[in-house]
């Protein structure tokens, strides 16, 4: 039958289909996942390599056009110096004529000796009457007098050393060109004294064109310069204007660092986007601006799909050879697991396990070696349940003894009592109410389960009795808290460590005897502790108790507190129990580690006890 049931398993129940599916799964699964990062990673760093060139291009010719700006600077530091000019600027006899000479002499210096390397500088100043000088390359020019009046009182006010107009056109030029301008103010004493007139240096946009141009890598691409604040196109190299001013504000409103590069389409066509935020002198305007590079990514990215197209090609054949590898090995690995399945089955059967190989090194060795001694295991176990059991039912058998013929006994000691009311024994009434009490306790209780405050009264009756039969006075102080009686413990498990006490510990003791019980809650779990102040335990008797707690419990006689600690442990689990302890000022403690089990019957107040 179980033969018949082995054979018919699915295809796709067998454990060597599993295992090839989680080979597959294992090895090409993250296979694929690795090549599609491979790829992935080095399509990244062609976008990242290319973008570092070209960010690395826009420095060097940044430092070039700030090369030409700070010539500019230095331009106007050649008018600022230059004694005749001052001088007749100082002199307000001076003719316009004059001055004009004298302007001009100036402007030929800086153009013939080429002094700033610098194709095209165009000059002009405007003194404090508002007369106006400029070179030849500003001829035909006519200023409107709002402009001229605005030089003066940049001059007037000194607000700046130099001021900066980036590629803005000039009032005047019917040409509608840009430049960069740079104005400064003349002073009669370098930078300080009276103001004389107000110099404008510009080059033309063409200008920074040409040096820009002279950095661009390829012929397609084309350069943009932006503001920062809302992506206002300041200057553009891009002979065909592929890119609209929309698209170069959508460009602009998604950068968040001052140099990388993005990916964008225009017009169809793929483009790295490289853009780098321009240092000083750029922003002498008053607003940072950026250089967006257009790099046509095209080509490229079709190169890397030809090429990732044979890669997964290639992948398609190494995985057609890896599931057939993954087969073979599936069905090698899984032919001794087999063979093992079939011994358990005879094992269910309650025979012999006979064919398990355990002289294998491997892990499948090791499993039947596993196997081999989870059946030897499972025989000791079986052993176990039924000690267990023993105990359990010699435990019951006990409680029923006491119980027996309930009435007759409640009857007789009834009897007896009213014999003593009517004599005035009032001692041995009260004698026979502790006892009829824990008679009561004992026998009209259903289970086995009882709360800590009734076995703690039982307690006080017990030692009551045997003060009495003792005739000696033993002191019982209990340090419970009041929140701890509602707790649920096994019952009848104080009452033998008490009994103990008057046995043995107080046996020949001549001190005044005494027991105390406390308790605390930690968690789910309930901890007592029974201490007498007697002569103590014998230590062989102590370990043997004590040991029947951990891996390699000893067999022990006694249904005193063996069978306490035994009844708990089966209740609770191997972790819970006794242990027995000497006090150093003498006797011993009895420690009970308890599980709070939830009762059927007042669940709140018994889950509750203790929190």
């Amino acid at each position: 039958m179980k033969e018949t049931f082995f054979r018919n398993i699915r295809f796709t129940d067998k454990l060597y289909v599993r295992i090839a599916a989680a080979l597959f799964l294992i090895l090409i699964v993250p296979f694929y996942l690795m090549l599609q990062s491979v790829q992935n990673s080095y399509r990244q760093y062609i976008e990242k390599e290319l973008s570092e060139r070209t960010i690395s291009t826009i420095e060097k010719s940044e430092e070039e056009i700030r090369a030409a700006f700070q010539n500019m600077a230095a331009a106007t530091n050649i008018f600022s110096m230059d004694d005749p000019l001052i001088g007749a600027l100082k002199q307000e006899d001076t003719s316009w004529y004059e001055r004009t000479l004298w302007f001009d002499k100036v402007v030929s210096k800086i153009n013939t000796t080429n002094l700033f390397q610098v194709r095209t500088m165009h000059f002009a100043m405007v003194d404090r009457d508002g007369q106006i000088y400029i070179d030849s390359t500003m001829e035909g020019m006519h200023f409107p007098e709002e402009f001229l009046l605005d030089l003066i009182e940049k001059g007037t006010t000194r607000e700046e050393y130099l001021s900066w107009s980036m590629f803005s056109p000039l009032p005047g030029d019917g040409r509608q060109d840009k430049y960069v301008s740079v104005y400064r103010p003349l002073f009669s004493e370098g930078v300080t004294g009276e103001y004389l007139a107000t110099l404008m240096v510009c080059i033309s946009q063409s200008e920074v064109g040409d040096i820009l141009s002279r950095y661009r890598v390829g012929e397609e691409d084309f350069i943009y310069l932006c503001m920062e604040a809302d992506g206002e196109i300041v200057f553009y190299l891009d002979e065909h204007r592929l890119a609209d001013p929309g698209e170069i504000r959508e460009i602009m409103a998604g950068i968040r660092e001052s140099d990388g590069y993005e990916q964008s389409v225009i017009r169809d066509r793929t483009y790295i986007v490289s853009y780098y935020r321009l240092h000083q002198p750029w922003g002498f305007s008053g607003e940072p601006m950026y250089v967006l590079y257009f790099t046509e990514y095209t080509p490229i990215v079709q190169t890397f799909e030809a090429f990732a197209g044979r890669l997964n090609m290639m992948m398609l054949v190494f995985l057609a050879l890896l599931i057939l590898a993954a087969a073979v090995l599936a069905g090698f690995l899984t032919r001794p697991i087999v063979r093992l399945q079939r011994c358990m089955e005879l094992y269910s059967e309650k025979q012999e396990v006979t064919g398990v190989n355990l002289t294998r090194r491997d892990e499948i060795g090791s499993l039947s070696r596993t196997f081999y001694e989870m059946e030897k295991k499972i025989n000791e176990l079986f052993v176990r349940l039924r000690e267990e059991t023993e105990v359990r039912e010699r435990y019951r058998y006990q409680a029923l003894r006491a119980q027996v013929n309930p009435h007759f006994l409640f009857n007789t000691l009834g009897t007896i009592r009213w014999m003593a009311v009517i004599r005035h024994a009032d001692n041995i009434t009260e004698m026979l109410d502790a006892l009829g009490t824990i008679l009561r306790y004992s026998m009209d209780r259903e289970g086995e389960t009882v709360r800590l405050g009734e076995e703690l009264q039982m307690i006080r009756k017990y030692i009551f009795i045997q003060n009495y039969r003792y005739g000696r006075e033993c002191r019982l102080k209990i340090d419970v808290k009041e929140e701890l009686t509602d707790c649920p413990i096994i019952k009848f498990i104080l009452q033998p460590v008490v009994e103990n006490a008057f046995l043995h510990a107080f046996r020949e003791f001549d001190g005044q005897p005494q027991i105390t019980i406390d308790g605390e809650r930690n968690g789910d779990e309930l901890y007592l502790r029974v201490s007498d102040n007697g002569k103590g335990i014998e230590e062989s008797i102590r370990e043997s108790i004590n040991d029947q707690n951990g891996p390699q419990r000893k067999k022990v006689t006694g249904i005193g507190l063996t069978n306490v600690n035994e009844r708990i442990r089966i209740e609770y689990g191997d972790g819970y129990g006794i242990r027995i302890r000497p006090k150093a000022e003498g006797g011993t403690t009895v420690e009970y580690r308890l599980f709070i089990v939830r009762g059927n019957e007042d669940d709140e107040k018994t889950a509750d006890c203790g929190r």
